[in-house]
């Protein structure tokens, strides 16, 4: 009985183990469906949302869309990339800012997109490369202008600045329709507090465009000492000096017909400028962060007394503002 039992068992665990041979011999020479990595890398393709690096494209002619504005390295959260320009002079003798080095630190990477999806040209892009391993980490530092390369010149059309809006752009839009129209209201209302607290729009849109350029310390000194003191003392002085419930005078059209001249004279001077310096084909943008100065270079400036600084002013506007307030108290005293 036992040598029974034993054999029967002998048996089945000979039928089990050939079973799962047999299923390994069947998987053995099926042909395969899974990725073969190594094996197929020069036919392998990645799929299109896979980030594999940051690379500037360029056409046949050795071109690319970069101007230099900075603005992919001002919305990078780990300062990877670096963007380094130059002043260069162009056919007419106009000096206009280019791209040196566009600079991108592979290792920094999160591959978070906000360059690709800031960048007002559509300079920027991923691509599907993912064999990166080096053995020198300095290595994933590159450059991705190529040498002699030069920024393609573009002329866009009204459709395609639309179509290209980005978050960018459309707050830059935002904030100046915010500047004209509180600059409209300011001279067009007759109540002068309500021309105060329009002209306080003013200077919050005006320090928006400065966070938006970058421009963080201006920013906030917008924010502090013009609309933050500089308002709070008009209205002040508004009120204690004012009369005949804070009415402007009333206007008469000779009034009327000499502020539409001169707002014509006025555009007309800005208009002749923009085109005898040809400062609609110049692109504004933010610097990098070696050409922006310090706060401590600010504050050094500010208060230095010699050559290059501001001290001198500073006090004179500090005094000027004494005299208002002191004025200002005077005549309410009168009254």
């Amino acid at each position: 009985m036992e040598n029974q039992n034993y054999f029967s068992g002998l048996v089945g665990g000979i039928k089990t183990l050939l079973t799962g041979l047999k299923t390994t011999m069947r998987e053995f020479w099926t042909p395969k469906i899974t990725e073969r990595y190594p094996e197929n890398r020069k036919e392998h393709k990645m799929f299109e949302r896979f980030r594999g690096q940051l690379i500037l494209p360029h056409n046949e002619l050795n071109q690319h869309k970069c101007v230099g504005c900075g603005v992919c390295q001002n919305v990078c959260p780990n300062d990877t990339i670096i963007i380094e320009t130059k002043m260069v002079e162009d056919e007419n003798g106009r000096k206009k800012k280019i791209l040196d080095h566009h600079i991108y630190d592979h290792g920094k990477c999160m591959y978070c997109m906000l360059c690709v999806i800031n960048c007002p040209h559509g300079a920027l892009d991923f691509d599907n490369e993912f064999e990166y391993a080096v053995f020198d980490r300095t290595k994933l530092v590159k450059q991705l202008n190529h040498p002699g390369s030069v920024c393609q010149p573009k002329k866009i059309s009204l459709s395609q600045t639309f179509s290209a809006m980005n978050a960018y752009n459309l707050m830059f839009v935002i904030l100046a329709v915010l500047i004209m129209c509180s600059s409209v209201a300011t001279v067009v209302t007759k109540s002068i507090i309500r021309a105060a607290t329009y002209l306080l729009f003013v200077l919050l849109g005006t320090a928006g465009l400065y966070f938006l350029l970058g421009y963080t310390f201006l920013g906030s000194v917008q924010i502090m000492v013009y609309a933050g003191g500089i308002i709070v003392l008009y209205v002040f002085s508004i009120l204690l000096t004012s009369g005949r419930q804070e009415e402007l005078s009333s206007s008469r059209r000779y009034k009327t017909l000499g502020a539409l001249l001169l707002s014509v004279v006025g555009c007309g001077v800005v208009g002749a400028i923009f085109w005898l310096h040809g400062f609609g084909d110049k692109i504004l943008s933010a610097p990098s962060e070696a050409d922006t100065p310090s706060m401590t270079q600010i504050g050094e400036s500010m208060l230095s007394g010699g050559k290059g600084g501001y001290l001198l002013p500073f006090e004179a506007v500090s005094v000027l503002l004494l005299a208002c307030i002191v004025a200002g108290l005077l005549i309410a005293r009168k009254r």
